[in-house]
Formats: structure tokens, C-alpha cells, sequence
């Protein structure tokens, strides 16, 4: 049994000079260079931003010298989608296997030449053993796109894997990153890229992702589809590291003038429809769910001083408690939301906090 599901996102993509200055009516991508790091300043993240119609054809414009990883905004068909959550580790089909006649929810074009390998045919031996281990996919989608078809509608999807990237000596061009959530790939220095919805164009950091070529690497991806949130949005998980980004979003919705993790999607579709995988890497352990899959580790707790307010009460009353910090004032506020009487005694806790002194008095109505 395989205890980590890891993943790596890269991507090989196409870009001329002309592209820079086309315009977002034409659905051309621009660049915009921004530094991105990690909490542990050891990740280098690249962001892609654009905006384009969907394009599922399963055919882009020629084989990729990398690897690309993309979450589509519309459904892919072609398959029986799976149900979340859903966990692919390869080793129950043979070696090798393709995937030309659909098997959980797998979708692959003719000309794909991907398959399963075992895990001697990985280009290095993986530093953690946990990351690969049996078969694994070995990714050659010659010009193709390759696409798990596992749907979902929940408030919180998360992707997990693990991956070989092959860094790409090209960019995304229009139809490589058209009708995407957001995508992620390598450049040609080993730094992560990531399509997005925050400013249509490509981000780009200064900082190298991998420390030597074949490195292979966790990576998780949560998506957030809410529905009381503007759009979708996205963080990435480097080994268990969550990506602090320049121009992110603290939480969803929430901007921060320091940065933050969260990147806003390129698509309001708030429905999971898999993943898409393009150009050459070796991926393992691919795990798609609804329950968190983020950084393993216990929460901080603290302890404070609180006071109790409570009073007896008739069944079905309402009754809104408020305080202020200065009776000679008398700047009353409401704490918390309205209580709806229980016909014994109600109760509402309030931390002590940093106030020297705090007042309470009952409202009913």
C-alpha cells in the first residue's frame, strides 16, 4: 500500500515575441515577472495568468519537451467519470499498459504513447521511497493531451501526487491554456509556472524548483469552489510546503499587501473535472478528494482566560447580547449573532483578549 499520494506539476508550452503584446480580446497571454517563494524559500513558483474558450480537442500543437498539469473547466468526454475521491496508483495494471480503451476514468488519444513502466525505469531513484514505488505512468503524450475524467461538486477538492517533471525549453501558448482552471509546468530553469486567473499573464519567479534534474516531488493542490466566494481559488503544496506567493491572496477573497498562498482560478466553473496531463514526466500516486490532504502536521492550540455570560430564559425568546469597554461612553455593540431562547439557561463565551476591562448587557426582543 502506498502511503503518500505526491505530486509534481510541469509543463512544456509554446511562445513567440508576438505573443507579448496581443491583447486579452484575443485571448493571447502577456507577461508580468514576479517573485514568488516558498516558506522554506527552498520552492520557486511561476505564475500563469490568462483567460480563453475551452479547448478539449485532446490535440495541441505538436509534442512538448516537458510537462504540463492542468485542471479543465469544462467535462471531458469520453469515459465514465470517477466519483471523489478517487486514488490511481498503477500497480494493479500490467507492464506495459495504455489506456486507449477507457479504464477508471482515463481518457487517451490514439497517438498517445503513454503506459506504465516500473519503477527501475524511473530516470533517478527517488530520494523519499515513499514518493514512487511499483508501477508508475510513464507520460509521452506526443502533441496529445492525457486526462483522468474524476468529478466532483464539494466546497474544497484537493490533488495529490507525486512526479518526475521535465523542464520545458518553451511557454504556454493560446490553445495550450485555454478552458483551464490553472496549469502548472517548468521552465527551463526549473521553476514552477502556474496559469491563473490574477492578472492574465505568466508570473514568474526568480528562484530554482528543483536541485538537480529528475528530482522527484510532492505536490498538492487544494481548489477552492465555495460558493460564497467571488471565484474559485487554488494553493500549491511543494513537499508538504505551502507556496507563499508576491501578489496572493492571504485567503480567498482576502488580499494582502505581503502576499499570500492563494491565487485566484481563470474559470468560475466551481465543478472538479479532473485532470489533464501533457508532455513527458513519470507520475505516481495520483489521488483526487474532497477531505484534506494538506500539510501533515497538529494544529497550534492556546489556552485563553474567557468569561461566561449567562442568563435564564423563555423558550423561543430572542435575546442579543452587547458589550462595550467604557460605560462613560457607552459605545454598545452586539456580540456574536442573536440567541434564541432555550427556556433554561443560555450561555455565550467571550475571550478576555487584550481589553482591560469589558461590560456586557442582555437585549431581548
Amino acid at each position: 500500500m502506498k502511503t503518500h499520494m505526491p505530486v509534481m506539476l510541469a509543463a512544456i508550452l509554446r511562445w513567440t515575441a508576438s505573443a507579448v503584446s496581443l491583447t486579452r480580446k484575443k485571448h493571447k497571454p502577456h507577461w508580468i515577472i514576479m517573485r514568488a517563494v516558498s516558506r522554506t524559500q527552498a520552492a520557486a513558483v511561476l505564475l500563469c495568468c490568462a483567460y480563453g474558450a475551452p479547448a478539449y480537442s485532446g490535440t495541441i500543437h505538436g509534442p512538448f519537451s516537458g510537462t504540463y498539469f492542468f485542471v479543465p473547466s469544462e467535462a471531458v468526454s469520453g469515459t465514465t467519470p470517477n466519483a471523489l475521491p478517487f486514488t490511481e496508483t498503477f500497480d494493479q495494471y500490467p507492464v506495459p499498459f495504455s489506456f486507449y480503451t477507457s479504464t477508471n476514468g482515463w481518457v487517451q488519444n490514439a497517438d498517445d504513447t503513454s503506459h506504465t513502466v516500473p519503477l527501475t525505469e524511473l530516470p533517478v531513484t527517488p530520494v523519499e521511497p515513499s514518493l514512487f514505488a511499483g508501477n508508475c505512468l510513464s507520460l509521452n503524450t506526443e502533441g496529445q493531451i492525457l486526462y483522468n475524467v474524476t468529478t466532483g461538486h464539494v466546497q474544497n477538492v484537493w490533488i495529490d501526487m507525486s512526479a518526475v517533471m521535465v523542464p520545458s525549453e518553451e511557454v504556454p501558448w493560446e490553445e495550450m491554456i485555454s478552458g483551464h482552471q490553472f496549469g502548472l509546468f517548468l521552465d527551463s530553469n526549473n521553476r514552477l509556472n502556474a496559469y491563473c486567473g490574477l492578472t492574465n499573464g505568466f508570473i514568474a519567479s526568480g528562484i530554482q524548483f528543483a536541485s538537480y534534474p529528475g528530482q522527484s516531488v510532492r505536490l498538492t493542490l487544494q481548489i477552492a469552489y465555495a460558493d460564497n466566494l467571488t471565484i474559485p481559488y487554488f494553493r500549491v503544496f511543494i513537499d508538504q510546503t505551502n507556496v507563499v506567493w508576491d501578489a496572493g491572496f492571504r485567503l480567498p477573497d482576502v488580499p494582502s499587501e505581503r502576499g499570500g498562498a492563494w491565487l485566484p482560478c481563470a474559470a468560475t466553473n466551481r465543478t472538479f473535472n479532473g485532470l489533464g496531463l501533457a508532455g513527458s514526466a513519470h507520475v505516481d500516486n495520483i489521488t483526487f478528494s474532497g477531505a484534506y490532504l494538506g500539510v501533515d502536521a497538529p494544529p497550534l492550540i492556546g489556552i485563553a482566560q474567557a468569561v461566561a455570560v449567562f442568563w435564564r430564559s423563555d423558550y423561543g425568546r430572542s435575546y442579543q447580547v452587547e458589550f462595550c469597554e467604557d460605560l462613560a461612553v457607552g459605545d454598545w455593540r452586539p456580540f456574536g449573532d442573536p440567541v434564541l431562547g432555550n427556556g433554561t439557561t443560555n450561555t455565550v463565551f467571550d475571550s478576555a483578549g487584550s481589553a482591560a476591562r469589558k461590560f456586557y448587557r442582555l437585549i431581548s426582543r
